[in-house]
Parts: C-alpha cells; structure tokens; sequence
C-alpha cells in the first residue's frame, strides 16, 4: 500500500484490475464476430485470389460479351437507275478496252517508290519480312510463331495463270455495290481480291461469283464455309502474333487454347474448308512500303496545288 496525501493505490500486480476496461469489452459479442470474419477472409491468400479472379473475369465479360452478342444487319438502298447505268457503262468501257501488260509496274514507278519494293515478294516466304517493326507492319517478336506458320504452308508464291495479261480489281468490304449489278464484270477479271468476311453467297448479281485472294485476319474471316467456294487463296494479315497462332491452328486442324481465344475481340472459326496449299500469309513489308509511297504521293499532290 502506498499512501499519497490521502491517496491510496493498490500495488499489486498480480491481482491489478485494468482501471478501463479495454475498448474490445466494449462491443457486443455479435460485432465482434463479425469483425474477426472479416479480418479472417481478407487476410486469406486463397479468398483474394479467388476474389481478384472474379473481379477480373467480371471486366473482361463487361468488355468483350457485347462484341459475341449479333448486330442488326445494314440495309441498304438502291441508288437511281441512271446512276446505276451509268456506272455499268463505264465499266463496260473499261473492260472492252485491250489489256496492257505491265500497266500497274509502270504506274507504280512513277511515284518515286522506294528502292526494292517491286522486289519485296507479296506473300511472306523463308528468309524475307522485317524484322524491326511490330505487326501489323513488321514481324517483331513474332519469329516463331512465324517460323512454324510456314513450315505448316506448302506454297508460299502468288497464283499463276496461263494469261500473259491479267485484269485485277479490288471488291472492297462495304454495301456500296448492293444493287449496281457488277457482278458479271466483276467475274470477267482475272485476279478479283475480296476483304474480310464481304459475302458473295447471294450476292453474285452484285458483288461477282468467285474469289482469287481473299485478305483475312481472324476475327474477319468468314463464318459460312460457302464463302469459301470457288475462292483460290486465302491470305492472313497478321495484327498480333496470336494471329499467326489461329492460322497455324486452322491449317494443322489442332484447336486453339480456351485461353488463347479469349484474347480475340470476337469469335472466331475453328478452321477454313480450304487445303493448306490455298493458304498464304501477306508479307508485313509490302503494307510498310507502300504505305510510304502513298505519303510521298500525297505530299507531292499537296505541293502541286
């Protein structure tokens, strides 16, 4: 016992009762269960895995599910028949006209195009593409997957024909032809290049009948494989180096990972009823270069006005 002025303490320490009581006392035994669940889940390693892979999943399902979901398809209107025939006119003007060989190369030529390009190969082969930039303009960081891509390509070259001069002509994607009637001049070209999933099954009125070069990427490639019909080559354009992967996947018949195809932006087939002699890969370095002729074209239209 100590004794102050009047003060008296207890000193002992052994039976000392805590003069406060201590403010976990306080709560109620309810609050306090709910307080150690707590701290127990999130302390819990396996519980914040699980967690984060849930949140993820959530996120990526918010951002790539309205992609898989099908969009209305456009409707398209027909133009006036006086535009529409005299667009028919011309192009019968152009075709009656005598095939000139070597027309393009001498077209080619006169816009100051860099040294080699007419030498650079159109589709991709051993020993070519550039290496120093990414995809879709180079094959950077892609060189194994590129390097089984063509060992899995038979062919490699550009289809020949018997013609000693050969019509070419582009049929782009949109529904600009809906109704033009093209389709029978289109066919009377000898090389007809097509983008994407653009459809020709009944659409032949408009758009042609047949396909030489059809340029895909994987979430562009057609689905029905009746686009595939009386269609010659198919040519990937690589964006990412998993596009290079689908390819391999579509020619070798082995599937893709779950996992892999998650990384696209929307589905894509599982294979093309094509062989793998109809299959190319475009040369990366044929987009680069050009891509710099098409700016010194246009920079020296802009001096010229």
């Amino acid at each position: 016992m100590v004794t102050l002025k009047h003060l008296s303490v207890n000193d002992n320490d052994e039976d000392r009762v805590p003069l406060l009581p201590e403010a976990s006392s306080l709560e109620s035994p309810t609050t306090q269960h709910s307080r150690a669940e707590s701290r127990e889940f999130f302390l819990s390693r396996r519980n914040n895995f699980i967690l984060s892979i849930a949140l993820l999943l959530s996120c990526y399902s918010a951002i790539l599910v309205p992609a898989y979901l099908p969009t209305p398809e456009a409707a398209w209107t027909n133009d006036s028949s006086a535009e529409t025939l005299a667009l028919l006119n011309q192009s019968a003007a152009l075709l009656s006209q005598s095939c000139r060989g070597g027309w393009s190369v001498e077209k080619v030529r006169s816009l100051s195009t860099p040294a080699g390009l007419l030498k650079i190969p159109a589709f991709l082969e051993n020993g070519t593409g550039d290496y120093a930039l990414p995809p879709p303009l180079g094959l950077q960081g892609s060189e194994e997957m590129v390097a089984k891509a063509l060992k899995a390509l038979p062919y490699t070259s550009v289809p020949t024909g018997t013609e000693t001069c050969r019509r070419c002509v582009v049929v782009g994607s949109g529904g600009i032809l809906h109704g033009k009637h093209l389709g029978p001049h289109i066919d009377q070209h000898n090389i007809i290049i097509r983008m994407n999933d653009a459809p020709v099954f009944g659409y032949e009125r408009d758009a042609g009948s047949r396909t030489t070069i059809r340029l895909i990427y994987p979430e562009g490639a057609p689905s029905q494989s009746k686009e595939y019909q009386r269609t010659e080559v198919v040519a990937l354009v690589a964006f990412k180096s998993l596009d290079l992967a689908w390819l391999i996947s579509v020619v070798t018949k082995e599937p893709l990972s779950w996992w892999s195809k998650l990384w696209f932006w929307r589905n894509v087939i599982d294979s093309i009823p094509l062989q793998p002699e109809n299959v190319r890969i475009l040369n990366p370095e044929i987009m680069y270069r050009t891509g710099q002729v098409l700016k010194t074209y246009t920079e020296q239209q802009k001096k010229v006005r």
